[in-house]
């Protein structure tokens, strides 16, 4: 297993996505999307808003302004996930909605996803840590 620069610390940025919002997002972008990139979204904010966005077919980028989902900190952070990242993680936890925390590293980072889903009745719990990496 490669061993990677990867801490537990928390991070100062994050995004709180309400997965119904970004999967209609996805939705709405994969229709003009280049096929080859329809599951590649692009996060950034925009205009004191977070926007997510994929290269469209007909050239340029189509832009899909989220309106329940936050981000705290994102600034001049700009990325790109794999939507089914976030959907596959949304889904093993049955999550209405999913905060990650975005540490950028040069021109790369990764996203983190912390769960806790408590103690049981001998006390111990299970806790996961997801990191996707990405490049700008």
């Amino acid at each position: 297993m490669p061993k990677l620069p990867i801490s537990a610390e928390s991070s100062e940025v994050f995004l709180t996505l309400d997965i119904d919002e970004f999967m209609g997002g996805v939705a709405v972008l994969q229709a003009s999307a280049k096929k080859d990139k329809a599951g590649l979204v692009r996060f950034a904010r925009k205009d004191e808003s977070l926007v997510i966005s994929m290269p469209s077919d007909a050239g340029g980028m189509d832009e899909y302004p989220l309106i329940t989902s936050t981000e705290d900190g994102l600034d001049d952070v700009v990325f790109t996930l794999d939507h089914t990242y976030i959907k596959s993680l949304a889904d093993q936890f049955n999550l209405d909605s999913i905060r990650l925390g975005v540490h950028q590293r040069g021109r790369g980072g990764y996203v983190s996803f912390l769960h806790d889903e408590g103690s049981d009745d001998d006390g111990v719990g299970n806790q996961y840590h997801t990191v996707i990496v990405w490049h700008s």
